[in-house]
């Protein structure tokens, strides 16, 4: 089978005494279970072996779930180099964060530095712990969609909401696990925002419901323009 060739070729590998192996996509021809599997086997085996892998993958979550630190590439050129947390959560690039997940962006300008708040149409975001933070710089706001909190435009936001958004829904796509939302912003009708619901048995919303998008200060990432 597919999985047992890996295994061989790997075995091979090793067998030879290397001390770096360069992995080209080896999982892209297997099922989406055996996938997983030697996913795990590979990064246990190169952690108990002490050798060090380069592995190239076009899968993000094969990326994020195995590498001490990733490389994003763009156009030969590296876009950013840190741990899987850090690109994900801080991308360094427009590209970045749209290349490793699914992300949301505004475009605005900074406001205020201290703290850091971005104007976006009539509305002040509130950013936190961000490095682009020159007055009247343009910026673009990342925010990933499982960040944002979907609710009601009825319900009452809650206290520690640092920032609302007012949209409608587009969509609703039943994804097992999570519900995602597809959303088209109220003040800027152009942005279509994505939201990570957990799929909780509980009445989904429809399309044309009026609903505010919620998110924390801190998850926004700032990114240049």
């Amino acid at each position: 089978s597919g999985g047992q060739q890996q295994r061989v070729a790997l075995a091979r590998a090793l067998a030879a005494g290397t001390r770096c192996l360069l992995f080209d996509e080896p999982l892209s021809n297997l099922d989406a279970r055996l996938r997983l599997h030697m996913r795990d086997e590979l990064r246990e085996l190169v952690k108990s072996t002490g050798v060090t892998a380069i592995y190239v993958t076009h899968d993000q979550k094969e990326a994020l779930s195995m590498a001490d630190r990733i490389a994003v590439m763009n156009a030969g050129q590296i876009a950013q180099l840190d741990t899987p947390e850090a690109v994900y959560n801080r991308p360094a690039t427009r590209f970045v964060a749209d290349f490793l997940g699914e992300a949301n962006f505004l475009d605005g300008e900074v406001a205020a530095t201290d703290p850091v708040r971005v104007k976006a149409g009539t509305r002040e975001l509130k950013v936190q712990g961000s490095e682009h933070s020159e007055a009247g710089a343009p910026v673009t706001c990342c925010v990933r969609p499982e960040h944002v909190i979907i609710q009601r435009a009825e319900d009452p936001v809650g206290e520690n909401t640092d920032n609302t958004l007012p949209a409608s829904i587009l969509s609703s796509i039943y994804l097992g696990d999570v519900r995602q939302y597809v959303c088209r912003l109220e003040e800027h009708p152009e942005t279509i925002w994505r939201v990570a619901h957990i799929a909780d048995g509980r009445g989904a919303m429809s399309p044309g419901d009026p609903v505010n998008l919620n998110f924390a200060a801190g998850q926004i990432a700032l990114l240049k323009r």
